[in-house]
């Protein structure tokens, strides 16, 4: 696999109508490549070390959920840092474990229709469904709901990057 390094600062952000609709498209690619995936693919690994496919999207899903809902992504909030009081760690980490953990009961098909349920409003919280959306955006401003969840972090006791 070949990787291109590409010097953000150099696209031109886009306009909200054109972000929101290469958002509704990637996680409609998304929803299809999660559908197509037999049991073995769900097993592949990632990038990230020690997470498999599965994980991965129940982190992304438990990260939507958190997006979508104040009060789930506090009551979210709330378990990691029991979570990492009683482990260690950074608060981030102990927030992925938790969402790995609360959704490890979910079949293969419980992937693709959690993410669907986004569909229906899209410019609020589907930015945290699909990271290869998110960077199409180049400099713009971060969504509300990331600057919210960074808010509530700080006030979490865990520093964040802005």
């Amino acid at each position: 696999m070949t990787i291109t390094a590409i010097d953000v600062t150099t696209i031109e952000p886009l306009a909200h109508d054109e972000a929101m609709r290469r958002q509704a498209q990637e996680l409609e690619r998304t929803l299809a490549l999660l559908r197509s995936l037999d049991d073995a693919a769900w097993t592949a690994p990632t990038a990230c070390p020690a997470w498999d496919i599965r994980a991965m999207y129940q982190h992304v899903l438990g990260a939507c959920e958190a997006g979508a809902s104040i009060r789930e992504n506090v009551r979210q909030l709330r378990r990691a840092r029991s979570h990492r009081n009683q482990n260690g760690g950074p608060l981030e980490a102990a927030l992925s474990a938790v969402q790995v953990r609360e959704r490890a009961g979910l079949s293969p098909a419980g992937y693709p229709a959690g993410l669907s349920r986004f569909r229906r409003d899209l410019g609020a919280y589907a930015h945290a469904c699909t990271r290869p959306a998110r960077s199409l955006a180049g400099n713009a401003r971060r969504p509300p709901c990331c600057q919210r969840t960074r808010a509530v972090l700080s006030r979490w006791g865990t520093r964040t990057r802005t």
